[in-house]
């Protein structure tokens, strides 16, 4: 039987260049012929920035996931005559019309599809790759004997877990069920095969014994050591003057926080763009503070808890939560930590949007009723009203005054 290749899909649900984004990645296998499918996905959040160079790790990750935790559906465009109408239609459910592509992709309608079966679940708990606790079957591939071998292997690392996903034809998405699985998935593994240059095929099975050089053609990263920390913080992340801690809000869900009082935030970002920037905040500023944070899943790397770092401090510089309270007078940092993290749910990850330093920032502030803690606070927000020709022309005077100290 002919060869299959292993394919990349990459889907951007939510996509700002200048800014956070969410990407997910997909590695699969697909029979064009009865539309067989075995895949497996990686999540990205964090800056666009910051998404060219894990490009190759996230591949990494998907074709590791692919090996070891597959989801088998079965997905159809639709016949000779209508697939390509369907790649192009943007009213189709899984058209293949992208972000950065100028033509249709079958690649694009496939990775839409299997975030749609991921976040759209009938049945529950799907996902992007298998979980090795819900697997619907485990088989391993006996090396000696060229064949599988359903069970799991003698060694945990050799063991395939595999999860049935959905069905989509055409007109509706329903999750398999039944027929004869073990057979459609043992074909599809057997023919996936890497299509390298000049013709050079690799069985898919082989992955591990796959050079690093043969996988970068693929732009695949070489895999790093565990104990390798392969996301370097920049040195602003990791200033001390920023208080970042976390804190378990659910069995499977931290929050990453951070945390500054507003005199050392306002010098950090100063230094952070690398000029004097104009805060015109209303008030004394007594027991004020500025906290950015994120919520995601537990961290199971470093790296992971690296990058939450990276987009909790993010939003501390550029998005911030700014708000201040008498009930914060006398309390050690301690204490102001634990204020933060039991009542992150009247915050928002926002924060006040995203500040253009380009210009001075006003402020304006209003105070808010914490109902369930009986507790006054004041919020502050940024000033959106129009700067006068008055104010324009004493911003021109400042480098002025600041020469002659007036």
């Amino acid at each position: 039987m002919e060869d299959l290749p292993v394919t990349f899909s990459w889907v951007y649900p939510k996509l700002k260049t200048d800014g956070e984004c969410t990407v997910y990645c997909f590695a699969y296998i697909r029979d064009p012929k009865n539309y067989h499918v075995l895949y497996a996905g990686v999540k990205y959040k964090g800056l666009f920035s910051d998404l060219k160079a894990f490009k190759s790790s996230l591949r990494r990750t998907a074709l590791e996931r692919l090996k070891r935790k597959p989801i088998f559906s079965i997905f159809s465009l639709g016949d000779d005559e209508k697939y390509k109408d369907n790649l192009s239609n943007p009213k189709y459910r899984f058209n293949g019309l992208g972000n950065f592509n100028k033509e249709p992709k079958k690649t694009v309608a496939l990775g839409k599809f299997f975030l749609h079966c991921a976040l759209n679940q009938t049945y529950g708990n799907l996902g992007i790759k298998c979980n090795k606790l819900s697997a619907d079957l485990k088989f391993h591939y006996n090396t000696e004997l060229d064949k599988y071998e359903t069970g799991k292997a003698v060694s945990d690392v050799d063991t395939i877990y595999l999860k049935y996903g959905y069905e989509y034809r055409g007109d509706e998405v329903k999750r398999i069920v039944s027929g004869n699985l073990l057979n459609w998935v043992f074909n599809l593994r057997s023919r996936a095969k890497f299509y390298g240059k000049g013709g050079d095929r690799r069985k898919f099975e082989d992955y591990y014994k796959l050079d690093a050089v043969y996988l970068e053609t693929f732009g695949v990263g070489q895999k790093k050591k565990k104990n390798e920390n392969n996301f370097r913080l920049r040195g602003f992340i990791t200033d001390k003057r920023v208080i970042y801690y976390r804190y378990q809000m659910s069995a499977n869900t931290q929050a990453h926080i951070t945390l500054m009082e507003i005199h050392d935030w306002m010098d950090y970002v100063s230094e952070v763009y690398g000029r004097d920037v104009k805060f015109d905040i209303p008030g004394l500023l007594f027991n004020t503070y500025c906290v950015g944070f994120t919520i995601q899943r537990n961290y199971r790397t470093k790296s992971e808890k690296n990058i939450y770092r990276t987009i909790a401090t993010g939003r501390l510089i550029d998005r911030p939560t700014i708000l201040d309270s008498m009930l914060f007078e006398g309390k050690q940092v301690k204490e102001v930590r634990e204020w933060f993290a039991d009542r992150l749910g009247y915050l928002s990850e926002n924060g006040i949007g995203r500040i253009n330093w380009k210009k001075p920032v006003k402020f304006m502030s209003y105070y808010v009723e914490l109902m369930r803690y009986n507790e006054m606070v004041r919020f502050y927000m940024i000033d959106n009203t129009r700067y006068t020709w008055g104010d324009f022309v004493g911003e021109l005077l400042n480098p002025v005054r600041n020469f002659f100290r007036l």
